[in-house]
Formats: structure tokens, sequence, C-alpha cells
């Protein structure tokens, strides 16, 4: 860095406005330049003057709050209302369109709920349950061959 670049470069780096890049380099040529660094000293010693001098005055705790109070009052007064663009309806309509037709035909898609699964397995199980009990009862069943009596009642208490 030449001292043209750093006279050109000394505001921001007094206030901490540079890259790391060029902040490394105008440091390295105050090491080495003491016409730069002079003139770094003096910008220092200018900018607390100012800084704690009578020229630097506190803003009012309240200004932020009527900036920001101000702006939002503008900015409502410029925006107007709201309003979709029109291509915004042209792609809306066509996808509510589908939406509603997907949803018409779900039910028809989805085939038998397991209540109406379950609804048409328990009459077939319960006529094979029906069917076996017979076969095991009857006197000619499996039981009946097997010498079991079925008459397991016992006597008297039916009243016969």
């Amino acid at each position: 860095m030449n001292c043209k670049d750093a006279q050109n470069l000394i505001n921001g780096y007094v206030d901490g406005e540079l890259d790391l890049v060029r902040n490394l380099e105008i440091e390295h040529h105050l090491q080495e330049c003491a016409l730069c660094s002079q003139g770094y000293k003096n910008h220092q010693v200018l900018r607390n003057g100012i800084k704690t001098g009578p020229f630097y005055f506190k803003a009012p705790v309240d200004l932020q709050r009527r900036i920001q109070l101000s702006l939002r009052k503008a900015a409502k007064a410029e925006a107007g209302p709201r309003v979709l663009p029109k291509w915004w309806l042209t792609i809306a309509a066509p996808m509510a369109a589908a939406a509603i037709v997907v949803l018409a035909l779900v039910p028809f898609l989805r085939g038998p709920s397991a209540d109406d699964l379950l609804a048409g397995e328990v009459p077939a199980y319960g006529e094979t349950l029906v069917r076996r009990q017979t076969e095991l009862l009857t006197p000619g069943g499996r039981l009946g061959q097997a010498g079991i009596s079925l008459n397991w009642w016992p006597s008297g208490l039916c009243g016969q």
C-alpha cells in the first residue's frame, strides 16, 4: 500500500469500516510510514474532540420511537389496499377445482373400510362355526361316533 491509498482509506480505518484485508494493509503501512502514522493520530484526536466536545449531542430518548412511528404512517399512506395480481387467479382456480375433484373421488378410490371388511367376515365365520358345531353334536357326528354321550345336562334340573 502506498501513501495515497492510505490517505484515501484513513477515514474508514478510523471509523472501523474497513474489511480485514484492508485493515491489515493500512496497519502495516502505518507502522512503516511516519507521515501517514502522524495523519492517523491527527484523525483520532479530531474524532475524539468532536465526540466529547460541544458538537456532540445525545439524541432524546423518545426520538427513535417518533421516527419509527412517522415512517410507519408514511408507509401506510403510500401502500394503499392490497390487491392480488390477476395471474394468481389463473393458478388458484384450477388448483381449487382439482382439489375438489380429488376430495370427491377419495371415498370411491379407497376401497372398503375396515368395518365393511369385518362385517363381511362375521357372517361367514358364524356359518362355519354353526356347521362345525352341528357336525359335532349330531348323533352321527364325531362325538356320537366316539361314544360320548350328548346328554350332558343333568336330569331333574329342568323339570323333566
